[in-house]
């Protein structure tokens, strides 16, 4: 990336329905002070008139992607990087339809990069919309190995980037020099964990993680699965077993499991004791078949391609 020029970033929005809040997020992309900036929606089999609505509302300037069904966060995502990086973008932001970033949120991320040359990812902080003074995410840090984590404190001192270990994808700008060398998210994944992992995947690389507390973001939180709690807990509960089996050094992997054991034996008797047999089975399917899949699933995001589940890569016009 030349010096002397203002770096490119093309953001992508993986989006499952929720027309509205998808519309209010790429307004508010609309404000952004930085220059240079290409948006890519990638509609992930929504049955609302998502595609449409986009269309109707932006024309040619919002580049549409669009999936036969929902292929899950990762895989969806991985198509609207994959149409970025074939033009040459600098980063790609991954950002969730149910956001809305501030005006100066990316070039405060790209300022990140700008101050660690290191640096591959880098997150804002991430607010509830509901509670614009109530962090929801910032960047974690790892206790005991990647088992158990804890979020940077939420008092941020100077507002100057830190460096952690993890992210969330729900806003995440990505070094275009990362993709080269790791690929994209595993598809493998389909919901959860799929960050943590390109996160875990980016370090071994060699590159670093960053939070950039000027940067800031406001998430609805899980508007889009909110209906679909059992699906969810599935996924978690099963994305934490590849993840943790996957990362975990081998004398690591013994206190792993039994973490993993504990954890869903006390989630899943606290969902039975307040009726919720559905989610408490879903947690104990979700582990199983995590455990089946263990190995199974490789990172291949670089052989994730374009396929017939989406259509080709296009800007919609209605006229």
């Amino acid at each position: 990336m030349s010096s002397n020029r203002c770096p490119s970033v093309s953001v992508v929005i993986p989006s499952w329905n929720l027309k509205e809040d998808l519309v209010e997020c790429l307004d508010s992309l609309g404000t952004s002070s930085f220059e240079h900036v290409e948006i890519i929606v990638v509609d992930n089999g929504s049955i609302d008139g998502t595609s449409e609505a986009v269309a109707a509302r932006y024309g040619g300037t919002v580049e549409i992607i669009r999936c036969q069904q929902n292929l899950g966060f990762g895989r969806a995502a991985n198509r609207g990087i994959q149409s970025a990086l074939s033009r040459g973008t600098d980063y790609v932001l991954i950002l969730n339809n149910d956001t809305i970033v501030h005006p100066e949120m990316i070039k405060h991320l790209v300022s990140a990069f700008e101050q660690s040359p290191r640096a591959g990812i880098v997150s804002p902080a991430i607010y509830y919309a509901g509670d614009q003074q109530r962090v929801w995410a910032t960047g974690q840090r790892r206790w005991l190995g990647p088992i158990i984590t804890r979020r940077i404190q939420t008092a941020f001192p100077g507002l100057v980037p830190v460096r952690v270990d993890y992210v969330t994808g729900c806003a995440m700008l990505v070094k275009r020099d990362v993709f080269s060398a790791i690929g994209t998210f595993d598809p493998g994944y389909r919901m959860y964990f799929e960050d943590a992992d390109f996160c875990q995947r980016a370090a071994a690389a060699g590159f670093e993680v960053w939070f950039a507390p000027r940067a800031q973001v406001l998430h609805k939180v899980s508007q889009s699965t909110r209906r679909f709690v059992p699906r969810r807990v599935y996924d978690q509960s099963r994305g934490r077993v590849i993840f943790l089996n996957r990362h975990t050094t081998r004398a690591m992997k013994v206190l792993a499991n039994l973490y993993i054991y504990v954890r869903i034996a006390l989630f899943a008797g606290r969902m039975l004791l307040q009726g919720d047999k559905a989610s408490a089975v879903a947690a104990v399917g979700g582990t199983r078949a995590g455990y089946r899949e263990i190995g199974t699933i490789g990172h291949i995001g670089h052989v994730d391609a374009v396929s017939t589940d989406c259509a080709a890569s296009q800007h919609e016009d209605p006229s």
